[in-house]
């Protein structure tokens, strides 16, 4: 079984629908979509590949690109140098982290965007050809405000990682 398909069956028995098996620019990639969130989350290894044998594995990159067509412009989610089959629990866990933060202000806000463009989605989809304009003006200022949001969520759980990680580490020594 290919780290692939490891991958994609961890990512499917989470809840996440994998909606594009073969990225093919900057990096090959297994692609996400949260739904909510303007963009892709890609995920492949260092090496930007998702298809080789598990003896081959170089570790998971996992990044957000606001706009996925330009490739150029991205934001690490989760890293990691250990096998697929250990940084599969960790992946998973920084993805949780993006729809349920830790910090209850950037939770709240995520929740109310998300559920302000699913009102503004809903009402476009109810109205005419004449009024999906006006909905699709305000969806789009949504998407942005979830963008922003997103990276405050991806930049706080980053910090609040390596505050863990330095308390592990001072524990170890101190023992």
């Amino acid at each position: 079984m290919t780290t692939d398909a490891l991958i994609r069956d961890a990512l499917t028995a989470a809840g996440y629908g994998v909606t594009n098996a073969d990225v093919p620019h900057p990096h090959s990639a297994l692609a996400l979509n949260l739904g909510y969130l303007p963009g892709e989350i890609w995920v492949s290894d260092h090496d930007g590949h998702t298809l080789y044998e598990p003896e081959e594995d170089t570790g998971l990159w996992v990044r957000y690109y606001p706009v996925p067509a330009d490739g150029g412009r991205w934001t690490d989610i989760y890293t990691s140098d250990l096998s697929d089959l250990t940084a599969i629990a960790g992946m998973l866990a920084a993805l949780a982290a993006l729809t349920a933060p830790a910090s209850p202000q950037l939770a709240a806000q995520l929740a109310d965007r998300r559920d302000r463009l699913n009102f503004v989605q809903g009402q476009a989809d109810k109205g005419g050809p004449e009024i999906a304009p006006l909905y699709g003006a305000a969806a789009d200022r949504l998407r942005a405000q979830l963008e922003r949001i997103t990276l405050s969520v991806i930049v706080d759980n980053a910090r609040r990682s390596k505050a863990v990680r330095a308390a592990r580490t001072d524990q170890a020594a101190q023992a």
